[in-house]
């Protein structure tokens, strides 16, 4: 009964427009480039993925995804992929789950980056009109699961880091190698109320198309006959 007026009480602080919502932003420091995309397998790649859980009072923990889709910092906290392969979509559902008496304030997931296995990338909803050649065209932002009462209840800021390009090609703001999840109100494993199931599409790197390919060595001749006029 206390984790229900819990969760309806943390549901009445929130404003309505953001109920059941996980509010999205990007940050375009650090950018990189890989050669090309490929479709995953749902959890596909995932394998060596860099995780940190930062937890109220102890700061941060880390883990890495195992082969079962899961990363586990300490007994009773994980988070995991549920997918284990949907055929033709990017789209992965996620649950987080703290059973501790711990305050997880947030959750950074480096799938291309530091100390990460660099071999997941994230997707989600390209702002311009084209988006990075063989992404998902229907990539969708992180969002709460529909049914994850926990999720809906609590004020979660989702934060895309590091984007990434093809090749040579620009910058299409659809692709990241982080996803940073921000609890603002803070996740404590409560009775009742101690796993949250969200949302968030992935691709994996992969070799380039011909045609990236090509266009990437016209780029390299280019600026080999740039630097030699120069």
């Amino acid at each position: 009964m206390k984790s229900l007026q819990t969760l309806s009480l943390l549901a009445a602080l929130l404003p309505a427009a953001s109920y059941g919502a996980i509010t999205v932003s990007a940050n375009t420091n650090n950018p990189a480039s890989i050669a090309g995309i490929q479709d995953p397998q749902g959890r596909a790649g995932l394998l060596g993925t860099f995780v940190t859980f930062n937890f109220l009072g102890i700061g941060p923990l880390t883990a890495t995804f195992d082969a079962s889709g899961s990363a586990v910092p300490i007994p009773n906290v994980s988070l995991t992929m549920n997918a284990a392969g949907i055929p033709n979509t990017n789209l992965g559902d996620w649950t987080l789950t703290n059973t501790t008496t711990l305050q997880l304030l947030s959750v950074f997931i480096v799938g291309f980056g530091p100390n990460s296995a660099n071999n997941t990338i994230f997707d989600r909803v390209a702002p311009l009109a084209t988006n990075t050649p063989n992404s998902d065209p229907d990539a969708r932002d992180a969002v709460c699961v529909p049914s994850s009462a926990v999720c809906n209840a609590l004020n979660i800021s989702a934060v895309y880091t590091r984007p990434i390009s093809i090749g040579v090609q620009p910058f299409q703001n659809d692709i990241y190698g982080e996803l940073d999840l921000f609890i603002i109100n803070g996740f404590l494993g409560l009775p009742g109320a101690t796993s949250l199931s969200f949302q968030a599409d992935t691709d994996l790197p992969g070799v380039p198309e011909p045609g990236s390919m090509a266009l990437m060595g016209a780029g390299l001749l280019g600026l080999a006959l740039m630097r030699r006029r120069g």
